[in-house]
């Protein structure tokens, strides 16, 4: 009788292609482990503390993410699973926070008052330069 390895010694490409073809939840798990670290750091980074909401979404959004990232992942492509997981996080992360912002402003359109100065609208016009040019 062969015992599997224990899962802290498989390279993530292993535990990947186990989640592609068995659905293996030890090996999302492990995966999110080990990564989950850098997973935080992004979402962290990018996005800040004015969109708790946002971030509290992305946070628990974690294990659904590593999935379909492990899914998605191609290690034919030559990169490691770290750095694709990076990228997608990243990736995820402006798209929500251009989502976000995108309906912060549609709000913004239908409840505009009255009393706001061409110079309020202008100055949120440049933070959202600031914003879409990172």
């Amino acid at each position: 009788m062969t015992q599997n390895p224990p899962l802290e010694i498989i390279d993530d490409k292993s535990l990947v292609e186990s989640i592609k073809k068995e659905h293996d939840d030890a090996a999302l798990r492990e995966l999110m482990t080990r990564h989950t670290g850098l997973y935080m750091s992004m979402v962290n980074k990018i996005i800040d503390n004015s969109n708790p909401t946002l971030k509290n979404d992305l946070l628990e959004q974690k294990a659904y993410n590593f999935y379909q990232f492990a899914l998605k992942y191609d290690p034919n492509r030559n990169m490691s699973f770290a750095t694709f997981l990076g990228e997608r996080t990243k990736f995820l992360c402006f798209l929500e926070r251009k989502k976000s912002i995108k309906n912060s402003c549609s709000e913004l359109d239908e409840e505009t008052p009255s009393d706001i100065s061409t110079t309020d609208l202008l100055e949120f016009k440049d933070s959202l330069k600031d914003v879409f040019s990172m």
